[in-house]
């Protein structure tokens, strides 16, 4: 089984961060969109702040669930979007270097680490994904697949996706593809 994970969010946490960043609570960070905006005063914080990306800790469970997925013989995929005012090669190392502070390693711990702006193209088996739109775009080009949003400030507006709030949920899966 392929499982294909989005970093931040999902592993990594973002919206923390970025919170402390804007002087807000991180339940304050209601809609992702807002989060994007150019103006947004995080944002300019984010970019001037050298550590930022390499700085990012795990969510709860996520170091706990990749392991036991590669344990267990399961492919895990790494699926990230670059975001703006980011060279994809720095951001790659930036995710490589976070996934490692983290204790996942590349090769050992999942074997890819993919930058995608459409995680569409990102085929597997079971996606994860605290954007919406990201799992709206994969649930239509892997349509035998399951989907799962993860649940995070920036999200919860959102009712159209079977929600989880840690990828250990996601354990009974191993568990079941691994038996078979």
């Amino acid at each position: 089984m392929r499982f294909v994970l989005d970093c931040d969010d999902c592993i990594l946490d973002f919206c923390g961060p970025v919170a402390k960043l804007a002087g807000i609570q991180k339940s304050d960070i209601r809609n992702r969109d807002l989060a994007l905006l150019p103006g947004w005063k995080a944002w300019q914080r984010v970019l001037g702040t050298q550590s930022f990306w390499t700085a990012l800790e795990p969510l709860s469970g996520a170091v706990d669930f990749v392991r036991a997925a590669a344990g267990a013989g399961h492919r895990v995929t790494v699926a990230t979007s670059p975001w703006p005012g980011m060279g994809s090669g720095r951001f790659a190392e930036a995710r490589v270097e976070a996934l490692a502070r983290a204790g996942l390693f590349y090769g050992q711990d999942y074997d890819a680490l993919v930058l995608a702006r459409y995680k569409g193209d990102v085929a597997g088996d079971v996606f994860c994904d605290d954007y919406a739109k990201n799992c709206e775009e994969w649930a239509r080009a892997n349509p035998t697949g399951s989907v799962y949003l993860h649940d995070s400030s920036s999200n919860q507006l959102e009712s159209r996706f079977q929600r989880i709030n840690s990828l250990t949920e996601l354990m009974p899966l191993i568990s079941k593809e691994s038996a078979r």
